[in-house]
């Protein structure tokens, strides 16, 4: 997978093998909730739709919408999505120093990434926190939309 970003196998093939990725990580993730067990991604579909959305703008209209269409009859709806909201500016602070950057790791390319997120996590109602906030209060306030997701969960039971 790495491979296909590094060698920059064009917007359309990758975001192909970003999907098969996904898809491939659905297994596990079904086999675990068949288990009874709470399953927790750092990122989802949503994070394929954002990045994915952001390197097809403009190889066709509307990126977003055609990336749903493809992987909607395998994906599962998350029961709680969170996303933690900076600015693009200051996701490249947070890696300043760290080795081998990629492509997705641009300013530019980032500001649209936010943008996309934006629209998503409004459409399906997200709980948006501020990622600018101490670490200590975006957990805690992360946990505590984790804990009512999981008491409507079993209220539902």
């Amino acid at each position: 997978m790495r491979r296909s970003y590094v060698e920059d196998v064009g917007p359309l093939a990758e975001s192909f093998l970003f999907l098969a990725d996904r898809a491939q990580h659905l297994v596990e993730i079904r086999a675990r909730l068949r288990a009874g067990e709470i399953v927790v991604c750092d990122r989802y579909a949503d994070s394929t739709y954002a990045y994915q959305g952001a390197r097809l703008e403009g190889a066709m209209p509307d990126p977003i919408g055609f990336l749903r269409r493809v992987s909607e009859p395998w994906l599962l709806a998350p029961d709680l999505a969170i996303l933690l909201r900076i600015p693009a500016e200051l996701g490249m602070r947070r890696i300043e120093g760290r080795a081998g950057h990629v492509r997705f790791e641009d300013v530019a390319f980032l500001r649209k990434v936010v943008a996309n997120y934006d629209r998503i996590a409004n459409e399906k109602g997200f709980v948006v926190l501020d990622g600018e906030k101490p670490a200590e209060d975006v957990a805690a306030r992360a946990v505590r939309a984790i804990e009512t997701a999981l008491t409507r969960s079993r209220t539902k039971k």
